[in-house]
C-alpha cells in the first residue's frame, strides 16, 4: 500500500536534488517503486483470468518439463527481459493464489525455459557481426541450455520443489524467487 509513496518520494528526490549521486539515489529508489507498481498492477490484471477453464486448461499443460521450457523460452524471447519474465511469473502466481492454478511444480520448468529465451538478445546482436561474436552468443545459448538440462534433471530425479517450498511455505511467488536464485 505504502509502494507509490515511495516512489513519487524517489521522484521527488530526482527533481529536487542537483548533487548527480543524490539523483541517482533518487532514480533507484523511484526504480523499485514503480517496479513494484508494475508488479501489482500485472498481478490484479491477471486475477479474472483465475477461473477461466481455458486458461486453468492451458496452465496445467506447464507442469510438463519440455513444454514448461519451451513456454518460458518464448515469453522471454518476446518480452527481451527475464527479470519481467519472472514477474509475470510471480504475479501469475499471485493472482492464482488459492486456486492451485500455478505452482512451483509448474513454475520451475517455465523459470528455466526463461534462461534459455534471454539468449536471444545476444542471438539477435550477433546477426552480421564477425565468427567470434556469433560464437560467443552460441556459447551463450550452449551454456543456459545446459543449465537449463541440468536442472531439469535435478528436479525431476530430486526433491527439488519440495526442498523450495520448505523454505517458503504457501508463498509460491517467494518460492519462485527462491528456485530462481538457487538456479
Amino acid at each position: 500500500d505504502f509502494i507509490p509513496l515511495v516512489a513519487v518520494a524517489g521522484v521527488i528526490v530526482i527533481l529536487a536534488s542537483h548533487k548527480k549521486k543524490t539523483r541517482n539515489i533518487g532514480e533507484i529508489i523511484a526504480g523499485l517503486g514503480f517496479i513494484f507498481i508494475g508488479m501489482s498492477m500485472m498481478s490484479s490484471a491477471m486475477e479474472p483470468f483465475a477461473d477461466s477453464p481455458q486458461i486453468q486448461s492451458v496452465m496445467s499443460t506447464l507442469s510438463n518439463p519440455i513444454i514448461g521450457i519451451l513456454a518460458g523460452a518464448a515469453l522471454v524471447a518476446i518480452i527481451q527481459s527475464s527479470s519481467a519474465g519472472i514477474g509475470i511469473l510471480q504475479a501469475m502466481a499471485i493472482a492464482a493464489a488459492g486456486t492451485h492454478m500455478m505452482t512451483l511444480d509448474m513454475a520451475v520448468f517455465v523459470l528455466y525455459g526463461m534462461n534459455i529465451g534471454t539468449c536471444i538478445t545476444a542471438i539477435l546482436s550477433s546477426i552480421g557481426t564477425n565468427r567470434m561474436a556469433i560464437r560467443t552468443a552460441l556459447m551463450h545459448l550452449t551454456f543456459n541450455v545446459l543449465g537449463a538440462l541440468i536442472m531439469t534433471a535435478v528436479t525431476i530425479g530430486l526433491p527439488f520443489t519440495d526442498w523450495i517450498e520448505k523454505l517458503s511455505p504457501g508463498d509460491v511467488p517467494r518460492q519462485i524467487a527462491n528456485a530462481h536464485l538457487i538456479f
